[in-house]
Protein backbone atom coordinates (compact mmCIF):
# COMPACT_ATOMS: atom_id res chain seq x y z
CA UNK A 1 0.00 0.00 0.00
CA UNK A 2 1.33 3.61 -1.22
CA UNK A 3 1.97 5.61 1.53
CA UNK A 4 -0.09 8.96 1.13
CA UNK A 5 2.32 11.13 1.64
CA UNK A 6 3.92 9.78 -2.01
CA UNK A 7 1.05 10.60 -3.55
CA UNK A 8 1.93 13.86 -2.18
CA UNK A 9 5.12 14.24 -3.04
CA UNK A 10 4.51 13.00 -7.24
CA UNK A 11 1.63 16.16 -7.17
CA UNK A 12 4.17 18.56 -5.57
CA UNK A 13 7.25 17.15 -8.33
CA UNK A 14 4.60 17.57 -11.47
CA UNK A 15 2.78 20.98 -10.56
CA UNK A 16 6.21 22.47 -9.67
CA UNK A 17 8.24 20.59 -12.43
CA UNK A 18 5.13 22.17 -14.62
CA UNK A 19 4.97 25.32 -12.96
CA UNK A 20 8.57 25.77 -14.00
CA UNK A 21 8.30 24.94 -17.82
CA UNK A 22 4.70 26.87 -18.10
CA UNK A 23 5.15 30.24 -16.06
CA UNK A 24 8.36 31.49 -18.50
CA UNK A 25 6.98 30.31 -21.60
CA UNK A 26 3.50 32.24 -20.70
CA UNK A 27 5.61 35.17 -19.42
CA UNK A 28 7.69 35.18 -23.00
CA UNK A 29 4.82 34.49 -25.09
CA UNK A 30 2.63 37.78 -22.98
CA UNK A 31 5.91 39.52 -23.56
CA UNK A 32 6.03 38.80 -27.75
CA UNK A 33 3.01 39.70 -27.89
CA UNK A 34 3.55 42.91 -26.39
CA UNK A 35 6.57 43.76 -28.24
CA UNK A 36 4.55 43.07 -31.73
CA UNK A 37 1.76 44.99 -30.39
CA UNK A 38 4.60 48.04 -29.91
CA UNK A 39 5.98 46.99 -33.04
CA UNK A 40 3.03 47.44 -35.24
CA UNK A 41 2.67 50.44 -33.63
CA UNK A 42 5.62 52.26 -33.96
CA UNK A 43 5.76 50.91 -37.66
CA UNK A 44 1.83 52.51 -38.51
CA UNK A 45 3.25 55.94 -36.35
CA UNK A 46 6.50 55.35 -38.69
CA UNK A 47 4.75 54.95 -41.68
CA UNK A 48 2.16 57.78 -40.77
CA UNK A 49 5.38 60.36 -40.75
CA UNK A 50 7.05 59.02 -43.77
CA UNK A 51 3.47 60.00 -45.40
CA UNK A 52 3.54 63.56 -44.25
CA UNK A 53 7.16 64.29 -44.66
CA UNK A 54 6.69 63.51 -48.43
CA UNK A 55 3.25 65.35 -48.91
CA UNK A 56 5.29 68.25 -47.26
CA UNK A 57 8.56 67.65 -49.67
CA UNK A 58 6.23 67.48 -52.07
CA UNK A 59 4.44 70.76 -51.61
CA UNK A 60 7.29 72.38 -50.81
CA UNK A 61 9.45 71.14 -54.30
CA UNK A 62 9.05 69.43 -57.84
CA UNK A 63 8.49 65.71 -58.13
CA UNK A 64 11.73 65.69 -59.69
CA UNK A 65 13.32 68.10 -57.07
CA UNK A 66 11.73 65.85 -54.23
CA UNK A 67 13.80 62.66 -55.98
CA UNK A 68 17.05 64.35 -56.30
CA UNK A 69 16.78 65.42 -52.71
CA UNK A 70 16.10 62.09 -51.20
CA UNK A 71 18.94 60.78 -53.36
CA UNK A 72 20.97 63.41 -51.36
CA UNK A 73 21.98 65.34 -54.16
CA UNK A 74 24.62 67.69 -52.77
CA UNK A 75 23.47 70.67 -54.96
CA UNK A 76 20.41 70.78 -56.63
CA UNK A 77 20.58 73.82 -60.12
CA UNK A 78 18.30 73.51 -63.05
CA UNK A 79 18.37 76.13 -65.82
CA UNK A 80 15.33 76.56 -67.25
CA UNK A 81 15.45 77.51 -70.87
CA UNK A 82 12.64 78.69 -71.36
CA UNK A 83 9.55 79.45 -69.15
CA UNK A 84 7.30 82.24 -67.81
CA UNK A 85 7.91 83.82 -64.18
CA UNK A 86 4.22 84.98 -62.63
CA UNK A 87 4.80 87.19 -59.47
CA UNK A 88 0.89 87.91 -57.16
CA UNK A 89 0.94 90.21 -54.69
CA UNK A 90 -2.27 91.07 -52.40
CA UNK A 91 -3.17 94.70 -52.68
CA UNK A 92 -3.64 96.50 -49.50
CA UNK A 93 -1.56 94.00 -47.33
CA UNK A 94 0.64 96.33 -45.32
CA UNK A 95 -2.27 98.97 -44.33
CA UNK A 96 -5.05 95.64 -43.39
CA UNK A 97 -1.42 94.36 -41.05
CA UNK A 98 -1.57 98.41 -39.13
CA UNK A 99 -5.22 98.60 -38.78
CA UNK A 100 -6.80 95.11 -38.23
CA UNK A 101 -3.34 93.65 -36.40
CA UNK A 102 -1.68 90.39 -37.09
CA UNK A 103 -4.86 87.51 -36.50
CA UNK A 104 -7.30 89.02 -38.75
CA UNK A 105 -4.22 89.71 -41.50
CA UNK A 106 -3.42 86.11 -41.10
CA UNK A 107 -6.88 84.87 -41.10
CA UNK A 108 -6.88 86.86 -44.01
CA UNK A 109 -4.18 86.09 -46.37
CA UNK A 110 -4.29 82.46 -45.24
CA UNK A 111 -7.72 82.03 -47.03
CA UNK A 112 -6.49 83.91 -50.06
CA UNK A 113 -3.76 81.91 -50.61
CA UNK A 114 -6.11 79.13 -50.00
CA UNK A 115 -7.73 80.49 -53.06
CA UNK A 116 -5.10 80.58 -55.24
CA UNK A 117 -3.47 77.67 -54.19
CA UNK A 118 -6.61 76.03 -55.26
CA UNK A 119 -6.50 77.28 -58.59
CA UNK A 120 -2.43 76.34 -59.35
CA UNK A 121 -3.68 72.68 -58.00
CA UNK A 122 -5.73 72.73 -61.24
CA UNK A 123 -2.46 72.95 -63.54
CA UNK A 124 1.06 71.99 -64.19
CA UNK A 125 1.96 75.28 -63.21
CA UNK A 126 4.92 75.32 -59.99
CA UNK A 127 4.30 77.00 -57.22
CA UNK A 128 7.91 78.45 -55.62
CA UNK A 129 6.84 80.30 -52.42
CA UNK A 130 4.51 82.25 -50.89
CA UNK A 131 5.76 85.33 -48.18
CA UNK A 132 3.83 88.08 -46.49
CA UNK A 133 1.98 89.54 -49.63
CA UNK A 134 3.29 87.91 -52.30
CA UNK A 135 3.00 84.52 -54.48
CA UNK A 136 5.45 83.28 -57.07
CA UNK A 137 4.87 80.64 -59.57
CA UNK A 138 6.34 79.49 -62.65
CA UNK A 139 5.51 77.38 -65.94
CA UNK A 140 7.80 75.61 -67.98
CA UNK A 141 5.49 73.77 -70.74
CA UNK A 142 7.26 73.24 -73.52
CA UNK A 143 4.90 74.55 -75.37
CA UNK A 144 2.65 77.26 -74.18
CA UNK A 145 3.93 78.50 -70.90
CA UNK A 146 2.93 81.76 -71.14
CA UNK A 147 -0.47 81.03 -71.88
CA UNK A 148 -0.83 78.62 -69.15
CA UNK A 149 0.42 81.31 -66.79
CA UNK A 150 -1.83 83.76 -68.24
CA UNK A 151 -4.74 81.48 -68.01
CA UNK A 152 -3.91 80.61 -63.83
CA UNK A 153 -3.85 84.25 -63.44
CA UNK A 154 -7.63 84.79 -65.36
CA UNK A 155 -8.77 82.05 -62.90
CA UNK A 156 -6.80 83.52 -59.91
CA UNK A 157 -9.25 86.46 -60.16
CA UNK A 158 -12.16 84.96 -61.17
CA UNK A 159 -11.96 82.30 -58.50
CA UNK A 160 -10.61 84.86 -55.68
CA UNK A 161 -14.36 85.50 -53.84
CA UNK A 162 -12.47 86.52 -49.84
CA UNK A 163 -13.40 89.62 -48.85
CA UNK A 164 -10.95 92.17 -47.10
CA UNK A 165 -11.53 92.45 -43.30
CA UNK A 166 -12.83 95.64 -44.41
CA UNK A 167 -15.01 93.53 -46.23
CA UNK A 168 -14.39 94.96 -49.49
CA UNK A 169 -13.06 92.78 -52.60
CA UNK A 170 -9.54 91.34 -52.09
CA UNK A 171 -7.50 92.84 -55.51
CA UNK A 172 -4.45 91.59 -56.59
CA UNK A 173 -1.22 93.02 -58.75
CA UNK A 174 -0.48 90.29 -60.77
CA UNK A 175 2.69 90.69 -63.55
CA UNK A 176 4.58 88.22 -65.85
CA UNK A 177 7.48 87.83 -67.98
CA UNK A 178 9.44 84.91 -69.89
CA UNK A 179 12.48 83.82 -70.45
CA UNK A 180 15.55 81.91 -68.67
CA UNK A 181 16.43 81.68 -65.15
CA UNK A 182 17.26 79.66 -62.42
CA UNK A 183 15.70 76.65 -60.37
CA UNK A 184 17.59 75.27 -57.01
CA UNK A 185 17.60 74.72 -54.05
CA UNK A 186 19.60 76.92 -51.35
CA UNK A 187 20.54 76.15 -47.62
CA UNK A 188 21.41 72.93 -45.71
CA UNK A 189 19.81 74.27 -42.67
CA UNK A 190 15.73 74.75 -43.41
CA UNK A 191 16.31 74.02 -46.98
CA UNK A 192 14.80 76.38 -49.65
CA UNK A 193 13.25 75.79 -53.47
CA UNK A 194 13.69 79.29 -55.41
CA UNK A 195 14.28 80.81 -58.29
CA UNK A 196 16.92 83.41 -59.63
CA UNK A 197 17.73 85.26 -62.54
CA UNK A 198 16.81 88.17 -64.44
CA UNK A 199 13.32 86.93 -65.55
CA UNK A 200 12.82 86.60 -62.03
CA UNK A 201 13.69 90.44 -61.50
CA UNK A 202 11.33 91.82 -64.48
CA UNK A 203 8.70 89.39 -63.49
CA UNK A 204 8.64 90.95 -59.88
CA UNK A 205 8.94 94.34 -61.12
CA UNK A 206 6.07 94.30 -63.86
CA UNK A 207 3.84 92.80 -60.72
CA UNK A 208 4.85 95.66 -58.30
CA UNK A 209 4.11 98.35 -61.40
CA UNK A 210 0.74 96.88 -61.83
CA UNK A 211 -3.14 98.12 -61.35
CA UNK A 212 -5.05 96.34 -58.30
CA UNK A 213 -7.23 93.72 -60.50
CA UNK A 214 -10.02 91.91 -59.35
CA UNK A 215 -12.82 89.54 -60.46
CA UNK A 216 -14.77 92.42 -61.84
CA UNK A 217 -11.68 94.34 -63.39
CA UNK A 218 -8.93 91.80 -64.41
CA UNK A 219 -5.27 93.46 -64.90
CA UNK A 220 -2.22 91.42 -65.86
CA UNK A 221 0.70 93.56 -66.23
CA UNK A 222 3.27 92.08 -68.99
CA UNK A 223 6.54 92.16 -69.96
CA UNK A 224 6.86 92.51 -73.99
CA UNK A 225 8.90 88.80 -73.58
CA UNK A 226 5.34 87.40 -72.50
CA UNK A 227 3.71 89.83 -74.93
CA UNK A 228 5.05 87.83 -77.94
CA UNK A 229 4.13 84.82 -77.17
CA UNK A 230 1.01 85.37 -76.65
CA UNK A 231 -1.13 83.85 -79.65
CA UNK A 232 -4.61 84.05 -81.22
CA UNK A 233 -5.26 81.14 -79.33
CA UNK A 234 -4.83 81.82 -75.94
CA UNK A 235 -6.61 84.68 -76.31
CA UNK A 236 -9.63 82.49 -77.90
CA UNK A 237 -9.27 80.95 -74.35
CA UNK A 238 -9.16 83.87 -71.97
CA UNK A 239 -12.40 84.97 -73.69
CA UNK A 240 -13.96 81.67 -73.27
CA UNK A 241 -13.12 82.48 -69.25
CA UNK A 242 -14.00 86.30 -69.67
CA UNK A 243 -15.05 87.17 -73.33
CA UNK A 244 -13.94 91.12 -72.91
CA UNK A 245 -10.63 89.69 -72.21
CA UNK A 246 -7.85 91.26 -74.87
CA UNK A 247 -3.99 92.24 -74.84
CA UNK A 248 -2.81 96.00 -75.08
CA UNK A 249 -0.39 98.04 -75.12
CA UNK A 250 0.76 99.65 -71.99
CA UNK A 251 0.89 103.37 -72.89
CA UNK A 252 4.29 104.53 -74.91
CA UNK A 253 6.09 102.72 -72.01
CA UNK A 254 6.81 103.42 -68.69
CA UNK A 255 9.71 103.65 -66.00
CA UNK A 256 10.89 100.53 -64.16
CA UNK A 257 12.82 100.74 -61.14
CA UNK A 258 15.93 98.80 -61.51
CA UNK A 259 14.95 98.32 -65.44
CA UNK A 260 14.89 101.84 -67.15
CA UNK A 261 12.23 102.68 -69.42
CA UNK A 262 10.32 99.52 -71.01
CA UNK A 263 7.17 99.02 -73.23
CA UNK A 264 5.08 96.55 -71.24
CA UNK A 265 1.53 95.47 -71.93
CA UNK A 266 -1.27 94.02 -70.05
CA UNK A 267 -4.06 91.58 -70.30
CA UNK A 268 -7.17 93.42 -68.90
CA UNK A 269 -11.32 93.70 -70.17
CA UNK A 270 -11.90 95.84 -72.91
CA UNK A 271 -13.98 97.69 -70.78
CA UNK A 272 -10.90 98.25 -67.79
CA UNK A 273 -8.76 99.71 -70.61
CA UNK A 274 -12.04 102.16 -71.79
CA UNK A 275 -12.17 103.78 -68.49
CA UNK A 276 -7.97 103.78 -68.49
CA UNK A 277 -7.92 105.42 -71.86
CA UNK A 278 -10.86 107.61 -71.30
CA UNK A 279 -8.78 110.82 -69.54
CA UNK A 280 -5.43 112.00 -69.82
CA UNK A 281 -2.43 109.64 -71.30
CA UNK A 282 -1.25 108.75 -67.83
CA UNK A 283 -3.27 108.01 -64.75
CA UNK A 284 -1.88 108.20 -61.59
CA UNK A 285 -1.06 104.75 -59.27
CA UNK A 286 -0.21 104.96 -55.70
CA UNK A 287 2.75 103.73 -54.31
CA UNK A 288 3.82 101.52 -57.00
CA UNK A 289 7.21 102.31 -58.43
CA UNK A 290 9.76 104.44 -56.93
CA UNK A 291 12.33 106.56 -59.13
CA UNK A 292 15.40 107.30 -58.69
CA UNK A 293 17.19 110.28 -57.86
CA UNK A 294 19.62 110.34 -60.52
CA UNK A 295 16.71 109.38 -63.21
CA UNK A 296 15.37 112.53 -64.89
CA UNK A 297 11.58 112.25 -65.37
CA UNK A 298 9.04 115.23 -65.52
CA UNK A 299 7.36 115.13 -61.78
CA UNK A 300 4.78 114.49 -60.46
CA UNK A 301 5.57 110.59 -61.01
CA UNK A 302 3.23 108.88 -62.62
CA UNK A 303 2.31 105.33 -63.85
CA UNK A 304 0.86 104.54 -67.40
CA UNK A 305 -2.33 102.65 -66.75
CA UNK A 306 -3.37 100.96 -70.59
CA UNK A 307 -3.78 104.69 -71.17
CA UNK A 308 -3.67 105.31 -75.18
CA UNK A 309 -3.74 101.50 -74.97
CA UNK A 310 -3.24 99.60 -78.45
CA UNK A 311 -5.04 96.67 -78.86
CA UNK A 312 -2.71 93.82 -79.53
CA UNK A 313 -4.87 91.02 -79.55
CA UNK A 314 -8.29 89.75 -79.05
CA UNK A 315 -10.47 87.04 -80.07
Amino acid sequence: EVEWWRDVLLAINFWVAGGLIFVPMTLAARKIVQDQRRARRLLEHTRKQVIIEGRLLKALVPREVKERFLRGDKVIADRIQDGTVLFVYVAGYGDTLLRHGADSTIRWINAVFSSLDAAIARTSVIKVETFNDFLLVYSRTRHGHAGEALQLAADMLSGLRVPTPDGDPTALLLGACSGDFTAGIIGSHTPRYSIFGDTVNTASRMASSSVPATADTPFVHLAESTKTQVDGNLVVKLHRRNPALSVHRRGSGMNIKGKGWMQTYCLTSDGKASRLTSGSSTTQVQATIQVPEEEELTPPWTVPSCASSELILSP
